[in-house]
């Protein structure tokens, strides 16, 4: 059993269906501080300031979804549902949190798009990467180690067009035929990705 502490105060409580109502009655009595502490929070943001709620919403795939934050006792975890995600923490007040969890969120989904795509463009590019990994850049996009013939691809492309991530991908790949930005290199996108000048201008808007 867990409970959740919607972003109108409401209190919601989940439990199987062999579960007696008693139970669940003393189970949300335990929690009675819990809640207390943790709608009285919520409560507060939102007469303080009823857009932070949902911050600016969260970015995915080149959309922005409504974020809605909710108090839970259980771990702490994202959900979508009807194009609203919503962010289920302990410690509702807790940014460093919030951010963990988006960011693991985004790295699961990322880690996923990227299975799905990475033999395709090394068919495309006509070369094999030896591996690839994903982490959070400031300056980059992406990243080649020629030598080691490894990639690195940043975690903030979960939130850009899944166009922006094959580019991406298929640019670092063909680092591994020409290491420098040269004609060389730019006639190789040519041919491996004909429009990469339109989607680089969009995934640096």
């Amino acid at each position: 059993m867990y409970l959740r502490i919607l972003p109108d105060g409401s209190v919601k409580v989940t439990a199987p269906k062999k579960i007696k109502d008693d139970a669940i009655r003393n189970f949300v009595h335990t929690k009675t501080d819990w809640v207390k502490q943790h709608r009285e929070i919520i409560l507060q943001r939102q007469e303080k300031d009823p857009a932070q709620n949902n911050f600016t919403g969260l970015e995915l795939w080149g959309r922005m979804y409504p974020l809605e934050v909710v108090a839970t006792n259980g771990r702490p975890h994202i959900e979508m549902r009807e194009d609203t995600v919503y962010l289920f923490l302990a410690e509702v007040g807790n940014e460093d949190l919030k951010i963990k969890t988006v960011n693991e969120w985004y790295r699961n989904l990322l880690k996923k798009e990227i299975n799905s795509i990475f033999s395709d463009c090394e068919k495309i590019v006509g070369v094999k990467a030896d591996e690839w990994h994903i982490k959070n850049m400031k300056t980059k996009w992406g990243t080649c180690n020629i030598k080691d013939r490894r990639i690195w691809l940043n975690l903030q492309l979960a939130k850009k067009d899944p166009v922006c991530l094959r580019y991406v991908i298929i640019h670092e790949l063909t680092h591994l035929l020409e290491r420098k930005h040269n004609a060389v290199f730019k006639s190789y996108m040519d041919k491996f990705c004909p429009d990469w000048r339109q989607i680089k201008k969009m995934l640096n808007i």
